[in-house]
């Protein structure tokens, strides 16, 4: 992880917008190493996911449904890459290996998100 990137969410009734962090690609796309649970990024494609109580964050968090191998993906809060083991960190602002005001964002995310179908898009 070097920097955060943008991310956006949209639907009819309007946008939001902040910054994403998540562990790296390790495997450079390469063999068994990328998408590799709890050091890699998860695989660029197109997810269904809901809101979900996480226990881990006693907090409503943004669930990813299970692919490639992989379960229990969060959207959830943190700063830093510590702060995560193969899930996504949302922050209202970037820095160099940092997202911040990461509770604020996801609660607007959230908020956003409704009882709507939430559609996760992962890009490269």
């Amino acid at each position: 992880m070097k920097f955060a990137h943008k991310a956006t969410s949209t639907k009819k009734s309007g946008i939001v917008t902040g910054y994403i962090l998540e562990p790296p690609d390790i495997g450079n796309g390469v063999g068994n190493a990328r998408n590799k649970p709890d050091v890699s990024c998860i695989k660029a494609d197109t997810y269904q996911a809901g809101l979900y109580e996480s226990p881990g964050f006693h907090t409503m968090v943004i669930l990813l449904q299970n692919k490639y191998g992989r379960e229990w993906i969060e959207i959830h809060p943190g700063n830093y890459p510590r702060n995560t083991k193969g899930c996504i960190l949302v922050g209202e602002l970037p820095g160099r290996n940092t997202v911040w005001k990461s509770r604020d964002k996801l609660a607007e995310l959230i908020e956003f998100c409704g009882n709507d179908e939430i559609i996760v898009i992962v890009k490269d």
